[in-house]
């Protein structure tokens, strides 16, 4: 697969919530949602790209999105 395609990927998949280029480098950040940490253990090893990929868990929602920008 190529980079679009891995993109592409990430931007269709069901599990994925939001999903953001960082500024300044060829680095992306996707929110998703699991079931299971085994779901989530077999979404990172079907991934089709050559990266490493870095895990953060939520372990209590402080504010939840209140108000939309004008």
């Amino acid at each position: 697969m190529n980079a679009q395609g891995d993109l592409n990927y990430l931007k269709e998949h069901p599990s994925i919530n939001s999903f953001y280029r960082l500024e300044g480098k060829s680095s992306y950040c996707a929110e998703a949602h699991f079931r299971s940490f085994k779901e989530l253990r077999e979404f990172i090893e079907d991934l089709p790209l050559e990266t490493e990929v870095h895990c953060n868990f939520v372990s209590e929602e402080l504010k939840h999105e209140a108000q939309e920008l004008p």
